[in-house]
């Protein structure tokens, strides 16, 4: 039967030969992954930097080009939020954040925050670790964006506001790839 379909009989000792053969290919290709994977880069970009920026104060990126550009973005996010534009505020989501979003809750969110005002935004977070990439972000896609920061934003509340708006949130700024926007990834505590 075996001559037939074209096998033949394996001898009881080819399978210790087979089994080391294996082993041999499966610790070379382990040898392989672990010095491919300390000459990969981390996946973000980090410009040097200068005596005045501070390793701990942001994410992937202490330029100051960066942290502006992240700023406005986490502005226009919280000023359509307050204003009840959804069209804008969604234009300020990263991929993460991004989606439908029913009238009901949408209208609950701006109402609350009808009556908000910035009054702070400084680097680095005050609840997100800056210095690594956002974890959300990484176990979602696979990989670090190519660039982010980490901003605490301190809000100021009319004596209309529900308690529903903290007086404090770290948003997460993402840029993904080179010469894209910056966008809102995440925000909360």
């Amino acid at each position: 039967m075996l001559r037939e379909s074209g096998l033949r009989e394996t001898r009881g000792d080819e399978w210790p030969r087979m089994r080391r053969c294996l082993q041999i290919v499966c610790a070379l290709g382990l040898i392989a992954a672990a010095l491919t994977s300390g000459c990969s880069s981390s996946g973000h970009d980090q410009p040097p930097r200068s005596s005045m920026e501070s390793a701990a104060s942001v994410g992937a990126s202490t330029r100051e080009s960066d942290v502006a550009a992240a700023k406005a973005v986490v502005r226009s996010n919280i000023d359509a939020l307050v204003q009840g534009d959804a069209v804008a505020w969604a234009k300020t989501l990263g991929k993460y954040r991004s989606g439908p979003l029913d009238s009901d809750t949408w209208q609950r969110e701006s109402t609350a925050w009808a009556g908000v005002t910035i009054a702070g935004m400084t680097t680095p977070g005050r609840h997100v670790p800056a210095d690594s990439p956002p974890g959300s972000y990484t176990s979602n896609y696979g990989a670090a964006p190519y660039r982010w920061v980490v901003l605490n934003v301190r809000f100021s509340h009319s004596t209309e506001t529900p308690e529903a708006v903290p007086d404090e949130w770290d948003y997460i700024a993402v840029q993904e790839g080179p010469g894209e926007p910056w966008l809102v990834h995440d925000w909360g505590y």
